[in-house]
């Protein structure tokens, strides 16, 4: 699986909107490696989400992301997991050890907010038709 982390100061940036980088990351039968740092090319949030579908990303894990840009990448087949706050190595291994659900990997103040009413945007296994709209 294909994931983006998308990264300020060595960390999840806090808002998908801010962020000028982005981590490719391989994940594989329980093993993921850090593929490439990416810069965004695009400077409006509707041109990085668009630039990530055209990677082929199948998975985000971000922080803070508009409702439409969220809704937007899942019906276009990449799954979304929001309101995550950490260190790309430690998101990373709570995600191959299946504990990405624990509070302290939530946002500051979000308790728990991406595994609420959106969560169900936000499973492993994404949602959507696996096309590539347009915002």
């Amino acid at each position: 699986m294909k994931i983006a982390l998308p990264v300020w100061n060595n960390r999840i940036a806090p808002v998908f909107d801010a962020a000028e980088r982005w981590l490719t990351v391989l994940v594989s039968d329980g093993k993921w490696e850090i593929r490439e740092e990416n810069t965004f090319s695009g400077i409006t949030p509707e041109a990085k989400a668009q630039e990530l579908l055209n990677h082929n990303t199948e998975y985000l894990i971000c922080g803070a992301i508009p409702y439409r840009l969220e809704r937007f990448l899942v019906e276009a087949g990449c799954g979304v997991r929001s309101f995550i706050s950490g260190e790309p190595e430690r998101i990373l291994r709570a995600w191959v050890d299946d504990s990405l659900n624990d509070p302290s990997y939530c946002m500051p103040g979000c308790h728990g907010r991406g595994q609420g009413p959106r969560g169900r945007f936000g499973n492993r296994h994404g949602h959507g038709n696996r096309g590539r709209g347009r915002i």
